[in-house]
């Protein structure tokens, strides 16, 4: 074996055995913040009074009819346990990498471990509050279910592959709203496809993917969760701009009051994002070539309708942790479009000068992700697991503590009643902090 495979897969392997000790040693079983809606749906389907209307309801401006019930399954079999759901994630992740090394190989035709590194910007600490807040699971689902479908189109042409694929994409868009991204994104990889039945197949695509938005959005309130707007955008292009670029380069960790250096890496991020759909355009546009731009859908939809939603909250918001998980996808993609095998129509010395300027931007990029996941992202990580600890004492005397510490801990004022009322519930099923040492 020579020296390359250990290259490709000694960091990639590196990353994994950290991000997985990482998340083991500072996750807490411990109810916190939004996950408390999902407590009174748990409350209705124990007690055998849940409709489906409950069910369906809308959680801020997501339909969470898919995490809902893995919560069912988690209370049922764990005694409410939410390390059951975080450590699912680190499950969901581990899928999503394999499905994207195994797609790629079956595209581009090289060896397996020359898509190895993927893991190694999958597996950042810098998505610290989605890996440790068991709420963000539905992510990672998705990037799973996202992978799953593109493996699915890809490997096959057949109406079977599609299936899955469409399966995978419902799945996806009853998780969060994020899920609608896929259908774009794998239409994408449908309509670059050579083989027969393409324009069938697309089509069917479309078709699946309005029926299914009809049926979401009826009756959907689309103020819910959001304080900006399509309005806040025309009217503030600056600062929707600038919002959009710390929301690239949110995974400096950048401190939400100094937010230029994240701005100026989410530039240059963008510009690789640029090159991925350049490259794809000079290629012969074969699924090799198509997949990175698929992935590149995936993230700048994403950030847009983030910046719709939420621009108006400022820049500093968008350094939220929760938002890199996706962005990540970004250093997946340009790896990708780099070790593609494929030919392009460039100039050959030309070639050579762009590969060597967009792998050492690349290089340099890839270095920062990772000094900053060993250094600021995992104090950050760290402190949020001490702040979830002080949340699991907290919700064990929730009855002598008083107000405000249920608002720091557990809930803001906003829903403080709804944990008066379903905190009681949890002790009296045992659940979560509740249950006893020896019923797990």
């Amino acid at each position: 074996m020579g020296l390359e495979p250990w290259v490709c897969v000694t960091p990639a392997v590196a990353a994994a055995v950290g991000y997985t000790v990482f998340v083991v040693r500072n996750a807490v079983d411990v109810v916190y913040w939004d996950y408390w809606v999902n407590v009174g749906v748990l409350h209705a389907f124990d007690d055998g009074r849940l409709t489906w209307s409950q069910l369906w309801k809308q959680a801020v401006n997501n339909r969470v009819v898919v995490p809902r019930l893995i919560t069912f399954g988690v209370a049922r079999w764990f005694a409410l346990d939410v390390r059951v759901e975080i450590f699912a994630a680190i499950a969901f992740l581990a899928t999503a990498v394999v499905l994207l090394m195994l797609t790629q190989r079956h595209n581009d035709g090289g060896p397996l471990y020359l898509y190895a590194p993927v893991a190694v910007f999958m597996f950042s600490v810098v998505q610290w509050q989605t890996a440790l807040w068991n709420v963000q699971m539905p992510r990672f689902l998705i990037v799973a279910l996202f992978a799953l479908a593109m493996f699915a189109v890809c490997r096959s042409s057949g109406w079977a592959s599609f299936a899955v694929a469409a399966g995978a994409a419902v799945i996806a868009s009853l998780c969060l709203l994020d899920g609608f991204l896929l259908w774009p994104a794998v239409a994408f990889l449908i309509c670059f496809d050579g083989r027969p039945q393409r324009g069938r197949r697309l089509g069917a695509w479309a078709a699946v993917a309005a029926v299914t938005a009809i049926v979401y959005f009826i009756g959907f309130d689309f103020t819910a969760g959001n304080p900006s707007g399509l309005g806040w955008v025309v009217t503030h292009p600056l600062d929707a701009l600038r919002y959009f670029l710390v929301l690239l380069g949110g995974f400096t960790r950048a401190t939400p009051m100094s937010t230029r250096f994240a701005s100026a890496c989410g530039i240059v991020l963008l510009a690789m994002a640029a090159w991925v759909v350049a490259r794809f355009w000079r290629s012969d546009r074969r699924l090799a070539d198509a997949l990175p731009v698929a992935l590149v859908t995936f993230v700048i939809v994403f950030d847009v309708w983030t910046m719709i939603g939420r621009g108006a909250a400022g820049a500093g918001q968008a350094l939220a942790s929760r938002y890199t998980t996706y962005n990540l996808l970004l250093f997946v993609a340009a790896y990708l479009a780099l070790v593609n095998r494929a030919a392009w129509r460039v100039a050959n010395r030309r070639k050579t000068q762009i590969v060597f300027a967009v792998g050492g931007v690349g290089a340099a990029l890839t270095v920062l992700l990772a000094i900053v996941s060993v250094t600021t992202a995992r104090r950050e990580g760290d402190r949020f697991a001490a702040h979830l600890r002080a949340s699991a004492r907290v919700l064990q005397h929730y009855r002598t503590e008083p107000p405000t510490q249920l608002d720091a801990y557990l809930c803001p004022m906003f829903c403080r009643d709804l944990v008066l009322v379903e905190a009681p519930f949890l002790e009296a099923h045992r659940y979560s902090v509740f249950a006893e040492a020896g019923t797990r």
